[in-house]
């Protein structure tokens, strides 16, 4: 598997992230983005982490899990 440097991923995942809120998958402006480092980030796991930080006013929360990074995009009204 090729690695990819952590701006190009981190390039990558927003893109991503835009794309899904503009097909309709998730609707919200974005307000917050956390990245926690994990030993071994399993998405249960990155899950349960991003929604554990859920504060009022947000409506979705985007989880992504990729080596040893869990990427949290926080959306609101």
């Amino acid at each position: 598997m090729a690695k990819l440097s952590m701006a190009k991923f981190f390039s990558l995942f927003l893109l991503v992230s835009v794309m899904r809120s503009e097909v309709g998958v998730v609707k919200g402006n974005k307000c917050g983005l956390k990245i926690w480092y994990l030993d071994n980030c399993v998405p249960e796991d990155c899950s349960q982490l991003c929604d554990r930080d859920f504060v009022p006013g947000v409506v979705a929360v985007i989880s992504d899990c990729q080596a040893s990074t869990c990427f949290c995009q926080y959306l609101c009204q």
